[in-house]
């Protein structure tokens, strides 16, 4: 039986992998000192992660409103047209797989 972890801890993950403990996915931002560092190597790279929904939720009130809509426009100018998928998030830009 294959023993496997679940948590919500991206920084539990990385400590995992950095344990030789098995493969993880973790944002780029969380381990990319690692991988640059040579202490993590990238693998399945090619491989496409599901995509989610992404809600927001907030209270109908008049404090903060003005803070709020831009927060939520800026959200959704950066995911409109679907643009973002399959595309390297930003902070993937100078690390590449090790061979």
């Amino acid at each position: 039986m294959a023993r496997s972890v679940q948590t919500n801890s991206v920084h539990l993950l990385n400590g995992y992998a950095l344990e030789n403990a098995g493969i993880v996915c973790v944002p780029t931002l969380v381990t990319s000192s690692s991988v640059l560092s040579g202490r993590l190597k990238l693998v399945l790279c090619d491989y496409q992660l599901s995509t989610f929904w992404l809600s927001t939720v907030y209270p109908r009130t008049l404090r903060g409103a003005f803070k709020l809509r831009l927060f939520i426009e800026a959200l959704s100018a950066s995911f409109a047209g679907g643009s973002h998928l399959g595309t390297k998030p930003s902070s993937s830009k100078g690390i590449s797989p090790q061979s």
